[in-house]
């Protein structure tokens, strides 16, 4: 009878800290970015954002700018994608083609998966003429709303 306890109790919490791992990733991130940029088709202003899932464990992001600014937000679909090593600090990462900076990458910290955007038509044509650098913003977590 103990063995069983014992062994369900392990279970148990194998099975949580699976769970928790794929939340993290899920974390909303805040971050100021001083540069118009491109989320998906939608060009964005300069301006703090935060950037979230549209529901646990979705792929598609909301990227909202913070305050009274209608419309200023975008929904973009992602897909997992994963490091060898753990990011120490949470990033947006932009592909920047001339001066025009796309949204490509979301790191969480602590975790070694984030999510990574589709590639929008618009930077498809600029890739074919020119070549492109990657700026790394730091963010911050955003503490869940309770």
């Amino acid at each position: 009878m103990k063995k069983r306890y014992f062994l369900g109790s392990i279970l148990l919490g194998l099975f949580l800290l699976a769970a928790a791992a794929p939340g993290q990733a899920q974390q909303p991130l805040r971050v100021k970015i001083p540069f118009g940029f491109v989320a998906d088709k939608v060009s964005l202003p300069a301006g703090e954002y935060l950037i979230q899932p549209a529901r646990f464990g979705s792929s598609v992001l909301i990227v909202q700018r913070i305050g009274n600014h209608k419309g200023e937000a975008a929904m973009v679909t992602t897909q997992a994608a994963s490091l060898n090593n753990w990011k120490s600090e949470s990033c947006l990462v932009f592909r920047v083609y001339d001066n025009r900076y796309f949204l490509s990458e979301m790191w969480t910290a602590g975790t070694n998966s984030g999510r990574q955007l589709l590639t929008s038509p618009i930077e498809k044509e600029l890739a074919k003429n020119d070549t492109s650098h990657q700026l790394i913003l730091l963010a911050s977590l955003q503490a869940p709303k309770r």
